[in-house]
């Protein structure tokens, strides 16, 4: 990465705009990591509550049993090391991605611990990875439901549907979720050869799979705009590696090619008078001037947190 940029400098000056920690609330980040958290301990659960009914079958399930552990201290230096900078980077860093890891960690800690002290059988470990290996090749997935999108005070759904929509879809660690976001990356390739010219921005609602900080530097030549979801009026606007607020959001919006979900369009800008150019579950289209700010005041409505 650091020889992509051209150097060490290049690389750390990309921070100032393209910084990867999200400017997000605590809060944000825990609900984040509790879906990520899901995936990473149901393919543990059954093999480890096997063990437990295995023990309590056998009579050796003891109180004092973990306890009494013998642990080297070879054993104990190599796990410091392992998980010690992980765990004081994703603590010190405002890094949602990676927090998921505080749970994963001392799960595979203790289990390492079980297997050194002859405490849990291999079998059991064997059948957690192929648990896993199955999770991930045959869990399916779907697009969220666009209500999750939709900020708090205008959605009619709680927050527990939100967290399991979401859990189930833009959290999924499975392959099928990686091959969705592939085909939907080519439904943009294709997009974007029609689209050449036509307007100066392509504005990515909420609704997008694909944000535009994953695309922008591929589509360099690409003015790629976004809600600015904190700033009412503005806009993110994405192009080279360029990362900016902007005002005039209502006047961006006459001038873009919108990239929406269909069943978005369709449930809530089906009124307006709109020229599409592409259509799949993602639709390109774009409005005429006078419908530009009845769709601005409909996307503050919808997704702006300023109140």
């Amino acid at each position: 990465m650091i020889a992509t940029v051209g150097g060490l400098a290049k690389y750390i000056s990309l921070y100032r705009t393209h910084n990867p920690v999200q400017k997000i609330s605590l809060l944000q980040n825990w609900y984040q990591m509790s879906s990520y958290s899901v995936f990473m301990l149901i393919p543990f659960l059954i093999p480890t509550g096997f063990w437990i009914i295995e023990k309590f079958k056998s009579g050796k399930l003891k109180s004092n049993q973990v306890s009494n552990m013998k642990i080297p201290a070879d054993f104990i230096w190599t796990l410091s090391w392992w998980l010690i900078p992980p765990l004081l980077f994703f603590m010190l860093f405002h890094y949602s991605k990676g927090y998921y890891l505080l749970n994963a960690i001392p799960m595979f800690g203790l289990i390492i611990l079980f297997v050194h002290n002859n405490q849990f059988r291999h079998c059991l470990l064997g059948a957690s990875i192929v648990l896993q290996i199955l999770f991930f090749t045959t869990m399916p997935y779907s697009l969220a439901d666009v209500e999750t999108y939709i900020s708090r005070q205008s959605r009619q759904l709680n927050l527990a549907e939100v967290w399991w929509a979401r859990t189930k879809s833009v959290f999924l660690m499975a392959s099928s979720h990686i091959r969705a976001l592939d085909e939907i990356a080519n439904e943009f390739e294709t997009a974007f050869y029609k689209l050449d010219g036509q307007r100066e921005f392509i504005f990515l609602d909420p609704t997008c799979p694909i944000s535009a900080r994953a695309i922008q530097a591929k589509y360099s030549h690409l003015k790629f705009t976004a809600v600015a979801y904190h700033k009412k009026g503005h806009f993110q606007l994405y192009t080279g590696l360029s990362d900016k607020s902007k005002t005039g959001f209502k006047t961006m919006l006459s001038d873009a090619v919108i990239a929406s979900r269909t069943d978005f369009v369709n449930q809530y800008l089906d009124d307006l008078e709109k020229k599409i150019y592409h259509s799949g579950d993602i639709i390109f289209l774009t409005i005429s001037a006078e419908n530009a700010e009845t769709l601005s005041s409909r996307y503050d409505q919808l997704f702006s947190r300023v109140r």
